[in-house]
């Protein structure tokens, strides 16, 4: 804790410059906070940034997880799975050619693509938060195919990094199936502190700190804990409350996250600028343009059709947490990390 508390400190005198500027400049924050943690480099050693920026993703895939709603997405799930099963496949096969040539092996072939087929809830949602109030038909379906997406980046967490695959998928299992009953006997005693927001705060954290010590325990990554947390507290309209009392402190993790991700970006070279720019192609490019084609070949409308290939350009913190395991696991060299890092980063800020 000692040796966080200093590294917190430079983060947030930094990323506090960076918001004063973005004021001034009448720009957005996130890409500052990125620009921030470049120059933050020489202060801070790199296990302490990737430490970091897994807490910040955990908590920010949690909000995510409270947000989401399934019963809004029933009329567009046949859709939204299609769409995601074509994203994926078609993504991946054309990513996967493109490894071999840039020298990747083995794991490194599968970050790499990964990075490329994989879209962000967090930036995505952000973006189309206006348009899921309104409950427009593209929303429904980017929320649906993020979701199918986010639950398939689990599943390659899952079988990636553990030594023991079977076991490892049927502690993921479990700690969902938890989520499902925690999420069903949830509402029957949601009432007794809805209108507490201290106790919704503990409330919620306290399930939070839950689900991802069970992950721990059971060896698997935090965020995939956080994750699930955040869907047993998605009972509508509980989880309203929630994000409105929680995610007070969303704006503390997004600041951790930038930062983090700007600091190990910092020593990136042209190898690695060649790299984040094929998958960023991949991600803005042919991802978006698979999901408007298999949206437009079930009679979907051309300009619906757009907009969702448009809204899933960003590359997923999922795989950002994929390649730092893979890093810290040695299964990948540093370049490769901070070429997932550049092109998620590059992405997150180009896509609003």
């Amino acid at each position: 804790m000692s040796e966080i508390l200093p590294t917190l400190t430079l983060i947030f005198s930094a990323a506090g410059l960076a918001l004063l500027l973005s004021r001034q400049l009448n720009q957005p924050a996130i890409p500052l906070y990125i620009i921030s943690g470049l120059l933050l480099t020489k202060f801070v050693t790199l296990n302490q940034v990737l430490e970091l920026s897994q807490v910040g993703i955990a908590f920010l895939v949690f909000i995510y997880g409270v947000k989401f709603s399934t019963t809004k997405l029933k009329s567009v799930a046949d859709r939204g799975a299609l769409a995601s099963a074509f994203s994926i496949i078609g993504t991946t096969a054309l990513s996967v050619p493109a490894a071999l040539l840039l020298g990747f092996q083995q794991v490194e072939i599968i970050v790499f693509a990964a990075a490329s087929a994989l879209s962000s809830s967090l930036i995505g949602l952000e973006l189309i938060s206006d348009d899921l109030s309104k409950e427009l038909v593209h929303s429904r379906i980017i929320e649906s195919i993020q979701l199918i997406q986010d639950l398939v980046a689990v599943v390659l967490m899952l079988l990636l990094f553990s030594s023991t695959s079977g076991n490892s998928l049927i502690y993921g299992s479990l700690i969902f199936l938890m989520a499902f009953a925690f999420k069903r006997g949830f509402t029957y005693f949601a009432e007794s502190f809805r209108d507490s927001t201290e106790v919704i705060m503990v409330f919620s954290l306290g399930t939070l700190a839950l689900f991802v010590s069970t992950s721990i325990i059971f060896e698997i990554s935090p965020v995939v804990g956080a994750f699930a947390a955040g869907l047993a507290l998605s009972r509508y309209p509980y989880s309203l409350e929630i994000v409105d009392t929680v995610g007070t402190l969303k704006d503390f993790f997004t600041v951790i996250l930038f930062v983090s991700l700007g600091a190990i970006a910092a020593t990136a070279n042209l190898t690695v600028l060649l790299t984040a720019g094929v998958i960023t192609a991949f991600t803005m490019l042919v991802n978006p343009f698979i999901i408007y084609s298999s949206l437009r070949s079930t009679q979907e409308n051309s300009r619906i059709s757009f907009f969702t290939g448009l809204g899933l350009d960003q590359v997923s913190e999922f795989a950002v947490v994929i390649a730092i395991q893979a890093y810290l696991l040695g299964q990948i060299p540093l370049n490769l990390l901070q070429s997932v890092v550049v092109a998620t980063a590059l992405t997150m800020t180009v896509s609003s």
